[in-house]
């Protein structure tokens, strides 16, 4: 059986300034007109929690512990658990919103790989795509199911935004799965699909392969609004679909939804309610909630564990930093957000007190970094953007861009290539807005090395660079391709 979706009345502020007004005006303005079409045609890929004991859908990691489904997997579940390869575990809602039609639900202590969201997000109209889920539970394979299609609209039913459509095969079971593109990144949510019997006896045509999706952009907004610590990473080459089908089954899982009756609380948060400590700080506290005030004025609230602070926790300072997340043996380590006096804030994991593992932060000036950390450091693959509009997508290494990278300027233009310590070195290749373009080695930030320079008429210097400036052996070829000189140069300019 398929729950049919009604219009949603949009109320989610910050998206629907993201993702404009078509889609409020497709479902409020014409209500009337295209409720009976869309309770007839449109059906989401999940069966009902309202009507029956259990039902599944599928959510895929975005981040630790952190999962993405779609709001209709998980609305009116008295539990929400996960399967995967270890068991059941119950997972707690940290967010949905109806009006997206996306949930964001949290599995503690969960271990898993973590999908990569594609950047940019603009989606083409007849990429390939690719899906994965659980559909039909206790039909179809318990390993999930993976199927291939296109993208064959940049909009949902009725031109509605924030929706894509998809032909890749979807049923029952399906929604809040991924849908990846051809190197294995996110670029939409499965959501529903057209009814094809109903759609036949209202049209007299059997439709094929008319699915849906939540889009890229609403999904990154909805993570961001969040404050979820997403990957993100440009689209690399193709990969076999046999590859994709791996990374997917890597992040993604079966979402089971019990009953019908909301609680006004998830049953994680519940089991995690702990008695308050003792009132005499000299005794041993364990397994409790108490509260510390410190000489210097800083303040703990929060669990111990074996008189030490463990679990979850707000920890405030005296010059207004404060931290709420997860501690162990009384160092920050699992999830948590800290946020400074001036505004910056860090959101993501903590390892003994340090950023470690997956992160975002954001600083008062405008700069974000999202990616990975190590020991307090930005340390793997990350995206660091600045105010002005710059943006770099590598790899960091202590704390600086160092390996490979893409640094694309506001101004169009764009190096890609190797970093050491900030700075471009090694090969690489920038190229400029009018069209100018340096091939080769760099070292400190400037040519340095062998390399090419074209100009946008075509004239063209082949040879060695040294601070910046041609310097030692080299040829430079006129437009037409003759050969213009061919010798020493010194300081940008032949050896007299």
């Amino acid at each position: 059986m398929l729950n049919y979706l009604y219009p949603a009345k949009v109320s989610y502020a910050k998206l629907r300034s993201k993702i404009g007004h078509s889609r409020a005006l497709a479902k409020e303005l014409s209500l009337h007109k295209t409720r009976l079409a869309l309770v007839a045609l449109l059906a989401l890929v999940v069966p009902p929690c309202a009507n029956a004991q259990l039902s599944t859908g599928t959510a895929f990691s975005v981040a630790p512990q952190l999962l993405i489904t779609n709001h209709h997997v998980i609305h009116g579940c008295r539990s929400v658990s996960v399967v995967t390869t270890e068991g059941r575990r119950a997972a707690s809602i940290v967010s949905s919103e109806a009006s997206v039609d996306l949930a964001l639900l949290r599995v503690f202590g969960m271990r898993s790989a973590v999908a990569s969201l594609r950047v940019p997000r603009k989606v083409i109209l007849g990429e390939a795509v690719s899906v994965f889920g659980f559909p039909l539970a206790g039909t179809l394979s318990s390993s999930g199911n993976f199927t291939g299609g296109l993208v064959s609209s940049l909009q949902g039913l009725r031109n509605a935004a924030g929706e894509i459509q998809i032909t890749a095969p979807v049923q029952p079971g399906n929604s809040g799965g991924p849908v990846m593109d051809a190197s294995g990144l996110i670029v939409g949510v499965v959501q529903s699909k057209l009814d094809a019997v109903r759609a036949a006896a209202l049209t007299g045509d059997m439709p094929q392969n008319v699915n849906f999706a939540v889009a890229l952009d609403v999904l990154a907004d909805f993570l961001e609004i969040n404050q979820v610590p997403f990957r993100s990473s440009p689209r690399g080459v193709n990969l076999d679909t046999a590859q994709i089908a791996r990374m997917a089954q890597q992040f993604t899982y079966r979402v089971e939804c019990e009953g019908a009756a909301p609680l006004p609380a998830p049953p994680q948060q519940a089991s995690r309610i702990l008695p308050p400590c003792p009132s005499d700080t000299s005794t041993f506290w364990t397994n409790c909630v108490g509260t510390i005030t410190f000489p210097s004025g800083d303040k703990y609230v929060g669990e111990y564990r074996d008189n030490k602070r463990s679990g979850q926790g707000t920890y405030t300072f005296p010059n207004g930093a404060k931290y709420v997340g997860e501690y162990r043996d009384d160092k920050r380590s699992g999830q948590g957000t800290l946020t400074y006096p001036n505004g910056e804030n860090y959101v993501g994991e903590f390892r003994d007190g340090y950023y470690h593992g997956q992160g975002t932060y954001t600083f008062h000036q405008g700069d974000k970094y999202v990616g990975e950390y190590r020991d307090g450091k930005r340390s793997g693959q990350g995206t660091y953007t600045y105010p002005d509009g710059d943006k770099y997508v590598g790899e960091f290494r202590d704390g600086k861009a160092s390996g490979q990278g893409t640094y694309t300027f506001a101004n169009g233009a764009k190096y890609v290539g190797e970093y050491k310590d900030d700075k471009r070195s090694g090969q690489g290749t920038l190229t400029y807005p009018n069209g100018e373009k340096y091939v080769g080695e760099f070292r400190d930030g400037n040519y340095h090395g062998q390399g090419t320079y074209t100009y946008p008429n075509g004239a063209k210097y082949v040879g060695e660079y040294r601070d910046g400036n041609k310097s030692g052996q080299g040829a430079f070829w006129g437009s037409s391709g003759n050969a213009i000189y061919s010798g020493r140069w010194v300081n940008d300019k032949p050896a007299p």
